[in-house]
């Protein structure tokens, strides 16, 4: 009598187990960070948005803590190796984009090179630091898209984001353009969730 008890309590918790599993093993377990970039993308409408587009749809909302604690980190990051060699990606690129248009009015590539050296090293690093005091400093991010590619954090768009399309939770044409690389533009940053 008391193994057919148990038995169908056992039935019954088990009967129980696949609706309350597929709700919890629905998606896979991610990082705080990558779980609220996620969040975030399924907040904005569907389809394909590139990092400058993401952190200019949190501006209009007003959801400034996000891109502090999601979006951006605590220091400027990129591969400095590839600044001082001019392979960095914004030393070559000619895109119609406002970071571009800033960067094609200098007279050289070495010029290029200068003004990527001081955001890298100083412009960007008193950007993030300022914000902890005016959060309104965020809007540049907007108007001067060189301090979103490099105050983007390095963790969300290499790490975190891999994590994601590992576990298939962004389209696959969803490239990592890793910052240690010299790749990073927030304008070709494509993020995309699947469906």
């Amino acid at each position: 009598m008391e193994d057919d008890l148990v038995s169908k309590l056992k039935r019954r918790v088990f009967e129980s187990l696949p609706e309350r599993g597929a709700a919890y093993h629905a998606e896979p377990a991610l990082s705080p960070r990558a779980s609220a970039m996620l969040g975030i993308l399924r907040a904005m409408s569907s389809g394909k948005h590139n990092m400058y587009q993401v952190v200019e749809w949190l501006i209009t909302e007003g959801r400034f803590d996000e891109i502090r604690t999601v979006i951006l980190g605590r220091r400027a990051s990129t591969a400095q190796s590839y600044i001082l060699r001019g392979t960095e990606v914004c030393c070559t690129c000619r895109e119609d984009t406002p970071c571009a248009r800033r960067l094609g009015n200098l007279p050289s590539e070495m010029s290029r090179i200068e003004l990527l050296k001081a955001y890298r090293f100083d412009v960007c690093d008193a950007f993030l630091r300022a914000l902890s005091k005016t959060p309104q400093l965020l809007r540049l991010l907007l108007e001067d898209p060189l301090m979103l590619k490099l105050g983007v954090s390095y963790q969300l768009t290499t790490c975190e984001k891999h994590e994601m399309r590992t576990a298939g939770l962004l389209s696959g044409d969803c490239r990592i353009l890793r910052k240690d690389h010299g790749l990073y533009c927030p304008m070709r940053d494509f993020w995309e969730v699947r469906e």
